[in-house]
């Protein structure tokens, strides 16, 4: 009978993490450069760089905040949960939580 390790079960789920952002990664890429044809003609460059501020920040944000808080975190379903629900929640996730303790004293 083969028991894993729980060093060995974290590593894999760190992996499963890893893999799960770059498919998430890869779909959002996907995605944008579909709707890249689809870029109006009469629109000024900083309101375009203002309007792909303010709608894709939020999705790239909880990205991370998702990765970090599943690697990092005790119980990160509640982070998660404010990642997947709450826009810009990631400015409060890394201003409480990462930047204050530096994550480095959160690993398990």
């Amino acid at each position: 009978m083969v028991t894993n390790s729980p060093k060995r079960s974290r590593r894999s789920n760190k992996t499963v993490a890893m893999v799960c952002g770059l498919v998430w990664t890869a779909v959002a890429a996907c995605i944008m450069a579909y709707l890249a044809r689809f870029r109006p003609v009469n629109i000024h460059p900083l309101l375009l760089a203002a309007m792909v501020f303010v709608f894709g920040a939020p999705g790239i944000g909880a990205g991370w905040m998702i990765m970090r808080s599943y690697t990092l975190e005790r119980r990160p379903l509640r982070y998660i949960l404010i990642a997947a629900f709450i826009p810009f929640a990631f400015i409060w996730y890394y201003l409480e939580r990462a930047k204050d303790k530096g994550m480095i004293d959160q690993v398990r």
